[in-house]
């Protein structure tokens, strides 16, 4: 911006100053344009405080912002309970996956397969034969007076093996090798003959 001499009428910049630099003659100029001191240090002292508060507020402590907000604290308390079913929720679901689930799901399916065995030895008089296998309980082996399927499908046990299967003219063993894999050792699974009212339709 430049100022004009109200004198000589020439331009010059707008350093503030009390006289023309061409002419020499007094003259006011803007006051935006001249330094005052004491307007200086006031700006400044109010800009350093600013400052100071800005950082004051950056260091405020999660807990201390807490205790200013009145339902800060139901808040947090709202959310500890939420994360806290959470974690319980994921801990029901890995214990599903021990061995002590992983057992009973064994012991679960042995059971549905033996009374599918049964529900086929009534309508068929025999139980699968070896060559048919489980899947005679899923498809059609040619069987006279079949009428399943009596499962949908005959999956592995929850260690990932086949159920064993060995039927005979009377009677069927139906298990599970159990976690160790190995057939014949204490931990096997198997499923006992089940009652008149688990096999009736």
């Amino acid at each position: 911006m430049k100022l004009r001499c109200p004198y000589c009428q020439q331009l010059f910049g707008p350093e503030p100053r009390a006289t023309c630099p061409h002419c020499g003659k007094a003259m006011l100029t803007p006051d935006r344009l001249q330094r005052h001191p004491l307007r200086e240090r006031k700006r400044a002292k109010a800009r350093i405080a600013r400052q100071a508060e800005r950082k004051r507020q950056d260091r405020v402590l999660p807990d201390a912002a807490i205790g200013r907000r009145p339902g800060a604290m139901v808040l947090v308390v709202i959310v500890m309970l939420v994360l806290g079913g959470l974690l319980v929720s994921r801990l029901r679901v890995r214990s599903a996956g021990t061995t002590t689930g992983r057992v009973l799901t064994a012991q679960r399916n042995l059971q549905t397969l033996r009374i599918a065995l049964e529900r086929f030895r009534m309508d068929c008089g025999r139980y699968p034969a070896r060559e048919e296998s489980l899947r005679a309980l899923v498809a059609d082996p040619g069987a006279a007076g079949w009428k399943g399927p009596y499962v949908n499908m005959v999956r592995a046990d929850p260690w990932g093996r086949a159920f064993i299967y060995e039927p005979s003219a009377t009677n069927v063993v139906l298990r599970s090798r159990g976690p160790d894999g190995n057939a014949g050792t204490p931990d096997d699974l198997a499923a006992g003959p089940p009652s008149a009212e688990e096999v009736a339709r």
